[in-house]
């Protein structure tokens, strides 16, 4: 598992990769709106958690892959 906090607002490099990497279909192309946020809350820093995703199912299912184990979503 890896852990990490970073300051928050993020800095302006973090525009370019979100621009780029597109990390979610679910959340707004607009990256100046996915920075904001949906409220006027202005965190000061923001804790990262990254988990293992790999799942050992090598059979075909008509699932999506996400779907194949645990949800590994966290939120504190």
């Amino acid at each position: 598992y890896e852990f990490g906090i970073a300051s928050w607002p993020l800095p302006e490099q973090a525009k370019t990769i979100l621009f780029e990497s597109n990390p979610c279909p679910f959340t707004t192309e607009d990256v100046e709106a996915r920075l904001l946020g949906t409220t006027q809350f202005m965190p000061k820093s923001a804790i990262v958690c990254l988990f293992p995703y790999h799942v050992q199912h090598k059979g075909h299912a008509n699932l999506s892959r996400y779907t194949w184990s645990t949800d590994y979503h966290l939120v504190i």
